[in-house]
């Protein structure tokens, strides 16, 4: 039996124990990973300075680190905790968070997988397609536990 639900960006189908998403919504362009790796380079080029030619240098690699800093976080959770697959296998499911209040027209379901990567996705509030979609994935997976936030 195939079970089909709708998110904000995409189509998640559940066919023979696996968990498909296709995409129905072009991602948004955000350019903070471009920025991030222009803003390194730059900062491999003041540091290669400030080593072999003037210490005014280090100025410049000071304020970037400071500037870099609160993307390292991101780029943390991009690679080693985010799950980049389009298929999850139910039996790879650990546990399911579902935060019913996520936003006023969103809501959320974590699936932690048992690797420890997460995969996000966030319902419509007035489809309630969040709490059916959890409610098959408990019943498919034994030994799944569920918290709500």
């Amino acid at each position: 039996m195939d079970a089909a639900f709708f998110t904000t960006t995409s189509k998640l189908t559940i066919k023979n124990g696996t968990i498909w998403e296709k995409h129905l919504v072009d991602r948004e362009k955000t350019y903070w990973l471009h920025s991030f790796i222009i803003l390194l380079f730059l900062i491999g080029d003041f540091l290669y300075k400030a080593i072999n030619e003037s210490a005014r240098y280090w100025l410049y690699v000071l304020l970037g680190l400071v500037w870099i800093a609160p993307h390292l976080k991101k780029i943390y959770q991009l690679v080693f905790t985010k799950a980049w697959r389009w298929y999850i296998p139910l039996s790879e499911i650990k546990s399911v968070e579902m935060d019913l209040n996520f936003n006023e027209l969103e809501q959320r379901v974590v699936l932690t997988l048992r690797t420890g990567r997460e995969k996000v996705y966030l319902f419509r509030k007035l489809e309630h397609q969040a709490e059916t979609f959890t409610e098959l994935v408990l019943s498919r997976v034994p030994g799944t536990f569920l918290q709500t936030v």
